[in-house]
Order: C-alpha cells, then structure tokens, then sequence
C-alpha cells in the first residue's frame, strides 16, 4: 500500500516518466528526461525516490522497471487531473 502511495504521488507530479517506464523493458536517463521534461534536479529526485521503493534497478546505462514497479502500477489512481501540454497548475 506504501509502494501505490507513492506511485500514486509520483504519477500525478510526473506521469509520463511512469508511463515511459511502464511502456519499455528498459529505458536511458535521456530517453526518460526527454520525455518528461524534467530538469536534472527534478529528474534525480523523482529516480532517487523511485530507486529507494525498489521500483527500477539501475544496469550500467540502463534503467529497468521492476516487477513490484509493474504491479505497482497496476492499483494506481489514474483518475486524477492531468495537465496538457503547456498547461499551468492554477
């Protein structure tokens, strides 16, 4: 439950990197900053967060989503309110 919480958290600060991560068996730190426009900072700490709810492993350049990330996912609340692109929090 702790794990869906903050996959939860996660996904509303930063969906498409979830996303990303759900879609591909393995992924690069650019291809995930790239897709979700993140600053390195921001990036780090949401990888940083990731890392220590065993949710990825990390393999030389590689960045691999683990079973518990994928399981994870599957009971998270996507109902939220997504921003569109060039949207602002009001």
């Amino acid at each position: 439950a702790e794990g869906v919480s903050l996959l939860t958290t996660l996904y509303t600060q930063c969906p498409a990197l979830l996303l990303t991560l759900e879609q591909e068996a393995s992924t690069t730190r650019n291809q995930l900053m790239a897709s979700a426009g993140l600053t390195n900072d921001q990036y780090n700490t949401v990888m940083n967060r990731l890392i220590q709810g065993s949710f990825v492993r990390l393999s030389t350049n590689s960045i691999l989503p683990t079973e518990r990330f994928r399981l994870g996912m599957s009971q998270i609340n996507r109902a939220g309110v997504l921003r569109r692109v060039g949207e602002n929090n009001v």
